[in-house]
């Protein structure tokens, strides 16, 4: 039997393993942060974009009413109003929609709408209902932002729509605005979008548009015209009243003429166009322009005329921008413009009054008036305004001649002219000459009595009672006749021998029958006389009559003395009595024998007179210096030289205007490349700041720098280690160096104070730029591996004052060394450096750099080298070599 115990008791463990698979309960939550996240989302991609925009009123506005619009669209809502921190402005705070984020960048444009009733319509109508509204226009190609100012007024219409945009030109608004119609036959055809002041603040600019629907009537050559009002134009006897339709008399309006097929040329967007003040402007809308000195007899509205047939009318007068000369404007009908060529002339037609009678009635009943005078050519447009008597001077059949006198005294447009009491010819026109000194009387002689005209005639005044008393002829009284005591007369004779061909040109005036033929001198003239021409820049004391020496013997007189054409010289003309004509030859030198003559220099003071005579009434002399050299020619016009010495020297006299005075005395030298070729003859004082007047005369082999672009300047004594120049001016005074020019001749020229820089005409120019000018000096050497190659020719600081640019001039031989990467370097004077390391170092260039200063540059080696140097390159200027440098040699 058995016996059962504890250890036969089988005992059981529980088997836990974990369960597979989620548990439900975590759903939950995953379910409820994924319907967070997605509400999140949904909230954020519904919210719209909130924005500022700052108005001057909130006037209209009103919190979550006021919309944003854009074609009939909300875009948004306004949700805050506040005002600014200065309390002078409102912020719009707006939600816009997430679809216009693109749309708000810094270009697009916010502006309030509100209902608005003028003349021209009613516009923002809907907001009588819904309230005001924001409008914009966006723009997408802007820079992003939040913040906008809205406009105070709606921006001008952008070019959507299908049709023209043209701009019409007017002086002022008048009665148009944003909205006035233009029409066509009053038909409406298109409206004026905006107007703005032209970009020179003189004009208005129009913008209109045409529908698509009416483009095909404006043409190149269509007109517009103001047609807002009424235009009343009165010329007596007939007064004009017209009217375009009501509408454009209310609201103001624009007109568009006929279309033309004349210009095949399309009309495009932003063409533009004039628009006339009224149908007549438009109809006349061809322009002119007349110069004139005066506006005296002219007026806006005179007439032009055609056949006196008004065919225009002047429509401005103002002056040009020297205010010196007057521009009128005229407007005239397109039908006469085959009558505008380059060789028409327009006459201003003005009546006048003398004792001769009245001219021009027709214009003392209607007014003054411009008479066409058609001529050929190709077209034009800018005319002179011709004054009806001067039209007469150029236009009338007959010889045109001029006299000159001092003053006009009794002679007037109309006097007559006489030769033998028979009337030849008339007074067409007087004015001043163009310097002012006297004045130019223009003379029309008979086509018959022409050739009465010659070299040797001579007009004098037979006007009114004529008194003369002198030392020499006693007292004198002459009278013309009744006539022209009353209106003014000339008188015209001639010597007894007629010469072979007549002059046109201008005559002097003499005040008498005696002093025109030098008490009956010229009508005895012996045969085999000569008349000689010479020139001169003044008169100096030669007088009509006075004597002529050879020698000192006097062999003729002063014919006549006149202003050249040019008004630049005075003509002479000499009577040489036949004993000596044959002494005139091409080497014969004509001087002033007149008065005391004194010189000053620093070689003395020489006094030279001449006869009593001279001195009293004035002279020439003249001199032939070789018996042998060929007679003159009679059309030769010989130099009259202001002395003898400048004569026999042949020396052509110069004014140099300087600044101030450095040490020029009179005698002083001009010299040219060391030669001396002229010196000065008269110092004077120019202004208030001590500028000095420089007159000098050019010896013959000196003539040819007369010219423009030469240049004078003072060279004075320089004594210094690093220039020494003109020593001898220490002892002697400073003289005048010159570099010749190539211009025209000219005798006035103006100086400087010191060496100009002068281009060298041969090898390569560059330019070194540094910090500090430091010993660098004019004309300093510049050195390649130890050999001059150049110098420097000029320097000056930058036009910001931070550096100087230093001008260096390579000599042909030696360009091709300087490439675009050589490296220049002060090479003067001596360099000290000192440290506590590396001690004390001393480098000195060559005695010459030491003592006058120096450049010196390397070029890399070949396979280091650059591009050759170019004219004017810049260049670093190092302050000393690098020893890095050494590896690129």
């Amino acid at each position: 039997m058995s016996q059962n115990t504890d250890n036969d008791i089988h005992t059981h463990e529980p088997n836990i393993q974990p369960k597979k698979g989620i548990n439900l309960l975590w759903l939950l939550p995953i379910v409820a942060i994924l319907i967070s996240i997605w509400l999140v989302h949904k909230n954020l991609s519904t919210h719209g974009i909130m924005i500022q925009i700052t108005f001057d009123s909130a006037v209209g506005l009103e919190e979550g009413k006021t919309k944003v619009m854009y074609k009939g669209l909300q875009g948004g809502i306004v949700k805050k109003l506040e005002l600014t921190e200065d309390i002078n402005y409102v912020i719009a705070h707006v939600e816009m929609i997430k679809e216009a984020e693109d749309s708000l960048t810094d270009k697009t444009l916010f502006w309030q709408v509100k209902p608005e009733i003028s003349l021209s319509g009613v516009s923002g109508l809907e907001t009588l209902l819904s309230g005001d509204y924001i409008a914009i226009r966006p723009d997408r190609t802007g820079i992003p932002q939040t913040e906008f100012v809205a406009l105070k007024q709606p921006p001008p219409p952008d070019h959507s729509e299908d049709g023209l945009y043209l701009e019409l030109v007017a002086e002022k608004v008048g009665s148009i605005s944003t909205g006035s119609k233009v029409y066509y036959r009053q038909l409406e055809v298109g409206e004026v979008r905006n107007y703005f002041l032209s970009e020179d603040n003189k004009n208005i600019i129009f913008e209109v548009f045409i529908p698509e629907r009416f483009t095909h009537l404006v043409s190149k050559e269509s007109r517009f015209w103001n047609s807002s009002g009424i235009t009343i134009r009165a010329n007596l006897p007939n007064i004009e009243v017209k009217t375009e339709s009501l509408a454009s008399v209310i609201a103001g309006g624009i007109s568009l003429s006929e279309p033309t097929t004349s210009n095949d040329e399309p009309v495009k967007d932003g063409d533009r166009y004039q628009l006339f003040d009224d149908f007549e402007a438009a109809e006349q809308s061809e322009t002119l322009t007349f110069t004139l000195d005066s506006a005296a007899g002219l007026s806006v509205g005179t007439e032009i005329r055609w056949r006196q047939s008004r065919v225009g009318e002047i429509s401005k007068i103002e002056f040009d921008q020297s205010l010196q000369q007057i521009t009128a404007t005229a407007t005239y009908d397109p039908d006469v413009q085959p009558l505008i060529t380059e060789s028409t002339q327009f006459v201003l037609v003005q009546p006048s009054f003398s004792l001769q009678g009245v001219n021009h009635l027709d214009a003392f009943l209607s007014g003054n008036y411009i008479d066409i005078k058609p001529g050929k050519g190709k077209p034009r447009s800018k005319f002179p305004l011709i004054d009806s008597n001067d039209y007469l001077a150029q236009s009338g059949t007959g010889r045109l001649i001029t006299l000159n006198a001092p003053s006009l005294g009794s002679v007037q447009t109309g006097s007559q002219v006489f030769f033998k009491h028979i009337r030849i010819g008339k007074v067409v026109n007087t004015a001043l000459s163009e310097d002012f000194k006297s004045v130019d009387i223009k003379v029309m002689i008979d086509q018959r009595y022409s050739k009465l005209v010659n070299e040797f005639s001579r007009f004098y005044r037979s006007s009114g009672i004529q008194i003369k008393a002198d030392w020499k002829s006693g007292l004198q009284v002459n009278a013309g006749s009744a006539q022209t005591i009353l209106a003014g007369g000339i008188s015209l004779v001639n010597a007894e021998k007629t010469p072979k061909e007549t002059l046109n040109g201008s005559y002097r005036l003499f005040d008498d029958y005696q002093s025109a033929t030098e008490n009956g001198h010229l009508l005895r003239q012996v045969k085999g006389s000569r008349v000689v021409k010479l020139r001169s820049r003044t008169l100096h004391s030669v007088t009509h009559g006075a004597p002529v020496y050879y020698r000192k013997l006097k062999a003729g007189e002063v014919l006549n003395v006149a202003l050249s054409k040019d008004n630049r010289s005075v003509d002479i003309e000499l009577l040489i009595a036949p004993q000596y004509a044959h002494l005139v030859t091409q080497q014969s030198r004509f001087w002033n024998a007149s008065g005391v003559q004194a010189k000053a220099s620093l070689a003395g003071v020489s006094v030279t007179t001449e006869s009593m005579l001279s001195i009293i009434d004035g002279g020439i002399g003249f001199d032939s210096p070789s018996a042998k050299a060929k007679r003159a020619s009679t059309k030769k016009v010989f130099p009259l030289y202001e002395t003898y010495d400048q004569a026999v020297e042949q020396s052509l006299s110069i004014t140099i205007d300087f600044p101030k005075n450095q040490d020029l005395n009179i005698g002083s030298s001009l010299k040219y490349q060391g030669v001396k070729v002229g010196e000065v003859t008269k110092l004077s004082l120019r202004d208030e700041q001590g500028g000095i007047k420089v007159v000098a005369k050019l010896y013959q082999d000196g003539h040819f720098l007369a010219r423009e672009g030469s240049l004078f300047w003072i060279a004075d004594a320089k004594l210094g280690i690093s220039q020494t120049e003109y020593l001898s001016n220490a002892l002697f005074g400073s003289h005048i160096e010159i570099v010749s020019g190539e211009g025209a001749e000219t005798r006035h020229f103006a100086g400087l104070l010191e060496k100009p820089n002068v281009k060298p005409e041969e090898g390569l120019n560059i330019r070194l730029v540094t910090a500090q000018l430091g010993s660098v000096g004019l004309d300093d050497p510049v050195y390649y591996r130890g050999v001059t190659v150049g110098k420097v020719t000029h320097y000056e600081l930058s036009p910001q004052g931070d550096q100087v640019s230093i001008d260096v001039n390579i000599q042909a031989q030696y360009q091709h060394v300087v490439k675009s990467n050589s490296l220049f370097w002060n090479f003067s004077g001596v360099h000290a450096e000192f440290g506590l390391i590396d001690g004390f170092e001393m480098n000195t260039d060559s005695f010459e750099a030491i003592l006058t200063g120096g450049i010196a540059f390397m070029t890399p080696r070949e396979e280091f080298s650059g591009k050759a140097a170019t004219e004017l390159m810049e260049f670093p200027l190092y302050k000393k070599f690098n020893e890095k440098w050494e590896k690129l040699e």
